[in-house]
């Protein structure tokens, strides 16, 4: 008897591990994520957005410009953003990383910059046309905020990126960009 429930004891315990550990495998990253890498850095992977809408004494640049670069092994990418102001180029204002991360099993993007500031979030596909981003920020003061970006593919040298912020329990629009793809910039 006493072997009988040793025996079930370890089927109960040991059959949902070696179920689980059947079902859940690695997660490579899905077919919608590679093709967001490739199309983000395709051509030099250079991409303009007119901020004419929102210069102000406050905010002068009159576009920005985002590098996108294959990362290792062209299973992630990172960018910088830069401010164009006149003939003039800021240094890097934002630096971003995307990559799948296989145990979470999600697309994560995150950025750094103004001063310290780091943003973390994940990047979900809506529809072929359609992927969200969502991220929480973390300041240097101790600071947090939340947004979310949407990005839309408007053809192979044009997307739309929909902004939003988080406050009182709902998602609150902002600005609106259109970044088309550019000539790779020189040093």
């Amino acid at each position: 008897m006493r072997t009988f429930i040793v025996l079930l004891i370890a089927a109960v315990v040991l059959v949902p591990v070696a179920a689980n550990a059947a079902d859940t495998p690695t997660a490579a990253p899905p077919q919608w994520f590679g093709e967001h890498l490739a199309y983000l850095t395709a051509r030099g992977g250079v991409w303009i957005a007119d901020n004419a809408a929102f210069r102000s004494d406050d905010e002068p640049a009159d576009a920005y410009e985002l590098t996108w670069v294959w990362g290792a092994g062209k299973k992630t990418a990172a960018g910088m953003m830069r401010a164009l102001t006149g003939d003039k180029r800021s240094g890097v204002i934002w630096d971003f990383r995307v990559f799948w991360d296989p145990g979470a099993r999600k697309a994560v993007i995150q950025q750094h910059g103004f001063g310290g500031a780091y943003g973390v979030g994940e990047t979900k596909h809506v529809d072929e046309k359609t992927l969200r981003s969502e991220q929480t920020f973390y300041g240097p003061d101790g600071s947090t905020s939340r947004s979310a970006h949407d990005w839309i593919v408007d053809g192979p040298d044009v997307h739309t990126t929909n902004t939003f912020s988080f406050a009182d329990g709902a998602w609150r629009p902002g600005r609106t960009y259109v970044w088309k793809r550019a000539a790779m910039a020189k040093e």
